[in-house]
């Protein structure tokens, strides 16, 4: 059940340290926004970014659960779940036998570039032919959005399966989200009952 405007009204009148732990709440109730920018290593490139970037997690302790997405359709995460059953080390090993089956270079449409009609002359000049990416991308499961309880010691695994293209690496961002409020829950709301 919520106050109503008031009752905030009276508290405040009566209580009048109540204004400011009010706002106290409100601006930990505020998520907060952590964007990460990564230098992929190689074209494949499995990161922990809880390791990696430890100081900008350090803004996000206070929050108890945290959102990450992808911006992008060939890099993302492994959902937590299977990500803590393969561990670590086992990681590069599950994708490798996605791109295993999707290998680079075996004439997907995709990579016709100049039969694409969705891209227009600039955009062929800088479109990488990595269709093997995004069918690996799709085949092992990652995503572009998971949620992590935001505690010590929990990897959050970011894939990139095309990092590097014509010897550059691309640029790659990736959000974090710190949030009071465990995504997918909704407020429970009372429901009267009737009686038998």
């Amino acid at each position: 059940m919520y106050a109503s405007a008031a009752t905030l009204t009276l508290y405040a009148r009566t209580f009048p340290c109540y204004i400011e732990a009010t706002d106290h709440l409100m601006q930990l109730a505020k998520p907060l926004d952590v964007t990460l920018e990564l230098a992929p290593r190689a074209r494949f490139d499995v990161v922990d970014l809880r390791s990696r970037f430890a100081a900008e997690h350090q803004a996000l302790e206070a929050y108890p659960h945290c959102l990450y997405w992808s911006f992008h359709t060939t890099a993302g995460f492994l959902d937590r779940s299977l990500a803590a059953r393969l561990s670590a080390r086992h990681i590069p090993t599950y994708v490798d036998a996605f791109r295993t089956l999707f290998p680079e270079g075996a004439g997907y449409e995709h990579d016709r570039l100049d039969q694409r009609t969705d891209l227009n002359a600039e955009q062929r000049a800088i479109e990488p032919r990595n269709a093997d990416s995004h069918l690996a991308y799709i085949a092992s499961g990652l995503r572009t959005c998971v949620t992590h309880p935001n505690r010590a010691g929990e990897n959050v695994f970011f894939v990139d399966l095309d990092g590097v293209y014509d010897g550059r690496p691309r640029r790659r961002q990736t959000r974090g989200r710190g949030s009071h409020r465990s995504p997918g829950r909704r407020p429970r709301h009372s429901r009267a009952r009737a009686d038998p």
